[in-house]
């Protein structure tokens, strides 16, 4: 018999799942996430879109997800990403752009339609597209210059 928390355990009690559990945790088949992936239940298809090992065709799927948080979980989660979504993410969740152009799929060309977006982050991030000509980085990326004092 054990003592857990002043309660004598019977043995059979130990063997149970709780906080000094050793049983071995291991990942879901990889079928599971793919069920997760089409389910109904949008907590579940976030649960597949936040899994790395997610087949190309289901990560199609989900990058037209009608639940936004099931796009922008793939759009951090899974390498193999559509860049435009990617980049939907950049312009709408301002908390993940320090992370969302450092993925490998993030666009680096045809940004040019953000440059006149409200947001001067977008705006910046437009600018710095190597594909525009430089003429309209220069103009649309810059202030006015500060009126001078007489």
């Amino acid at each position: 018999m054990m003592h857990r928390a002043g309660r004598a355990l019977s043995a059979s009690t130990s063997t149970r799942h709780g906080p000094d559990c050793t049983c071995p945790i291991t990942e879901p088949a990889t079928d599971w996430f793919a069920a997760c992936a089409v389910s109904e239940e949008p907590v579940l298809r976030r649960v597949a879109a936040s899994w790395p090992g997610l087949a190309a065709e289901l990560v199609g799927t989900l990058a037209q997800d009608d639940d936004e948080e099931v796009r922008i979980r793939l759009a951090c989660h899974h390498p193999p990403v559509p860049p435009l979504l990617l980049l939907d993410v950049f312009v709408t969740r301002p908390v993940h752009r320090p992370h969302v152009p450092t993925l490998p799929a993030f666009p680096r060309t045809g940004r040019s339609h953000l440059i006149g977006h409200p947001d001067p982050e977008v705006r910046a991030l437009a600018a710095a597209d190597p594909a525009l000509p430089r003429s309209r980085r220069l103009v649309r990326s810059t202030r006015a210059p500060p009126a001078r004092s007489a």
